[in-house]
């Protein structure tokens, strides 16, 4: 069976080691996070999570808030 989770995050990047280490988060095959306030100067590299591929659609240069990450086992 499929296992997804999603969760409204308001900044990947300030919770991104939270949710590294967090082994329930590891059990789901796909994972989603939204308001993750990733742009263009937020690296795909920085925020990998070991067997996931990510897929980002970042918010607009003048956009307030926005935009979401997909892991995929």
């Amino acid at each position: 069976m499929l296992s997804i989770v999603h969760l409204n995050i308001r900044s990947l990047a300030k919770h991104f080691d939270e949710f590294r280490i967090t082994p329930e988060l590891a059990r789901n095959d796909i994972i989603c996070f939204s308001e993750t306030w990733f742009n263009s100067s937020h690296t795909a590299n920085s925020f990998q999570l070991p067997g996931y591929v990510l897929i980002r659609k970042d918010r607009g240069v003048t956009s307030r808030g926005g935009s979401v990450a997909i892991y995929i086992k």
